[in-house]
This record gives structure tokens, C-alpha cells and sequence, in this order.
């Protein structure tokens, strides 16, 4: 989580923001700084993000290896989870479904109606344990 002043610093600097996405009344980063601290910690850095050029961005953006996972639900799956997180914004969460294209390029697709989280978890990461 960023203050809206350390954000407004990272916009300073070029080449440190590789995403950025206002959406749900927030503002959303992918920061190469915070990517960089999960590579030298020997953690593989999990990005969630819901826009081709996004994915895009990161992927073009650094020279990591990236497995790129896309997640997606069946629409009566959507709407219940929408419906149950009772944030009141269900009408522009709805939009910006419809609004998600598909990946053309994906390394793994996973239905999250058919498969727990542990089962999507281990999709990809025997996925990630098969590339070179």
C-alpha cells in the first residue's frame, strides 16, 4: 500500500511505475522497486492484474521469466462472488467484467469455478516447475 505522496514520487522517476490503473475508487501499482524486493528476497513475486496492456507492461517491462497464469470464472460464478463481497459497487465491478478481455497469449488458463484454490495453485505452479 502506497500514501498517495510516496505514489506521486514513484511518478517522478522513469521506468519505476510499469502499471498503473485507477479503478473501485482506489488507484492500483505495479512498482518495479516492489518487484525488485521480492526478486533479491527469493520470492516469486505474484502480480494479480486484469488488463491485456497491464500484463503487457510487466512482462515487457522486466526481464524476469514470467508464467502468465490467466484466471477466469463463468459469469453466474462472477456475478455470485461479486454479489457476496457486498462492497455496494457491484453495478461497476459487473462493468469491468465486461469490460476484461481475454489474454490472447496465456502460458495456463484456469477455470476458478472448476478448480479450488489449492488445485489453481498447483496447476501453476507444476506449470512454472516445467519451463526451462
Amino acid at each position: 500500500m502506497l500514501r498517495e505522496d510516496q505514489a506521486d514520487e514513484l511518478r517522478k522517476v522513469p521506468g519505476a511505475i510499469l502499471w498503473e490503473n485507477r479503478r473501485y475508487s482506489a488507484t492500483y501499482f505495479v512498482d518495479r522497486s516492489g518487484l525488485d524486493q521480492l526478486w533479491a528476497s527469493s520470492r516469486v513475486p505474484i502480480v494479480h492484474l486484469g488488463q491485456i496492456e497491464a500484463v503487457d507492461a510487466v512482462v515487457g517491462g522486466t526481464e524476469a521469466d514470467w508464467t502468465v497464469a490467466e484466471l477466469f470464472a463463468r459469469p453466474n460464478v462472477l456475478a455470485e462472488r461479486i454479489q457476496s463481497r457486498g462492497t455496494g459497487d457491484e453495478a461497476e465491478r459487473f462493468a469491468a467484467v465486461e469490460q476484461t478481455l481475454r489474454l490472447p497469449v496465456a502460458d495456463v488458463r484456469i477455470d476458478t469455478g472448476a478448480l479450488s484454490i489449492r488445485e489453481a495453485a498447483d496447476v501453476i505452479e507444476r506449470h512454472m516447475g516445467d519451463r526451462p
